[in-house]
């Protein structure tokens, strides 16, 4: 956005800091409210795509954690193990798969990988858009923010119920329980 920044650059432990001025592009007639739309639809967009890879992150270490517990599926600890590993590959989604495309039908349940693969399509549509944002794109983002909150719900609902449930069954047979990772999960910014 237009506007006086403060800019600070560390070299070798020596700060340096120094205020420029950002000017609007000359050539762009767009109103300053059409482009504080855009910027902050922007900044939506963005943080959506921040929390996906963030939410991931756990999820993807409790799921190797799990994975590692019980290969064998007939014993109980392995059929827990599966089962669990099952949610969570739901929830965290498969980072090796190719990205949607436009093209591509929206997934039926999304996952963090899902969602960061759309919101980082959602910002390539906005991408040097000189004009405020259209109600299409705000409701897709508002769609996107949304699909994330019930994403980031059934992982603490995991987190919650699931991990525990699991560690108690590791418990029963002597063996060392998983660490609950923290039940937070990151959202869209406002």
């Amino acid at each position: 956005m237009p506007g006086v920044y403060r800019v600070r650059l560390t070299v070798d432990g020596n700060p340096y800091t120094q205020t420029i001025t950002v000017r609007p592009d000359p050539r762009s007639h767009v109103s300053p409210a059409a482009r504080a739309a855009q910027h902050s639809l922007l900044m939506r967009l963005y943080s959506g795509l921040q929390a996906t890879w963030t939410d991931f992150r756990p999820v993807a270490e409790l799921h190797a954690a799990v994975a590692k517990i019980a290969p064998d599926d007939t014993i109980s600890e392995g059929k827990a193990a599966k089962q669990l590993v099952t949610t969570l590959d739901s929830i965290a989604g498969d980072s090796l798969k190719d990205a949607r495309e436009v093209w591509d039908a929206r997934p039926a349940a999304w996952s963090f990988v899902d969602l960061n693969s759309e919101f980082g399509l959602e910002l390539d549509w906005q991408d040097n858009a000189d004009h405020a944002p259209t109600q299409a794109a705000l409701a897709a983002a508002r769609q996107s923010c949304a699909e994330l909150e019930k994403v980031v719900g059934r992982w603490q609902e995991t987190v919650q119920r699931d991990v525990p449930a699991f560690n108690q069954l590791l418990a029963r047979r002597g063996m060392t329980a998983l660490a609950i990772p923290p039940a937070g999960g990151k959202l869209c910014a406002s």
